[in-house]
């Protein structure tokens, strides 16, 4: 955490550190006993998916490091305390709930989640969702080895065929700012996959 902050501190106000302190600490509370396949605390996940757009992508734009640290608050499971739109509004305010719940794969009946092209273009809307989903597909295609082999190979085809085309339409939105990022987001996730598909095209 003081690494984090320290590395934020240049780029942000005051209050908007300890807005951040704020939303650090809620997501911390929301995943504390669940765990990620590999067995290390869940909580990891949205701070690498953070770190990985401030140090790899220096991308320093506050609402969404904020996304990054709630974006799976709203996908409640047997470890994770279940939150809800309406506590993430009167907790962050309503763009900041939106936001959450645009890149949020909710379930639909039992343990089926929504059609995976309905969830992209709900995601896909707005920039900031969109970096913010392709940088968690990144994070998870890195530790993707920690899990069975059918998962590896159904992650890196979705990957490949949904995932790495949507950084395209990235560029196209992203703020001239910010231009740098989607070309090696786009080559960083074709990577990943080959590890998993070395004999397909990129």
């Amino acid at each position: 955490r003081e690494e984090f902050f320290h590395r934020l501190k240049p780029h942000a106000t005051k209050n908007q550190l300890k807005r951040l302190g704020r939303v650090w600490d809620f997501a911390e509370r929301v995943h504390r006993r669940q765990p990620r396949d590999s067995g290390e605390p869940y909580f990891n996940h949205p701070i690498s998916v953070a770190w990985s757009r401030m140090v790899e992508f220096e991308c320093y734009h506050l609402p969404s490091i904020e996304d990054d640290l709630l974006h799976d608050t709203l996908e409640p499971d047997e470890y994770s305390a279940h939150v809800t739109w309406k506590q993430l509004r009167e907790q962050f305010g309503e763009e900041t709930a939106d936001r959450a719940h645009a890149v949020t794969h909710k379930r639909q009946s039992g343990k089926k989640k929504e059609p995976l092209p309905q969830y992209i273009k709900r995601f896909s809307r707005q920039w900031e969702t969109l970096l913010t989903k392709l940088l968690d597909r990144l994070h998870n295609m890195r530790t993707l080895h920690y899990c069975d082999v059918p998962k590896q190979l159904r992650k890196a085809e979705e990957t490949l065929r949904f995932y790495v085309p949507l950084c395209y339409k990235l560029e196209a939105m992203l703020p001239a700012e910010y231009q740098h990022i989607a070309p090696k987001l786009r080559h960083e996730l074709e990577r990943e996959c080959k590890k998993y598909l070395p004999t397909r095209r990129k």
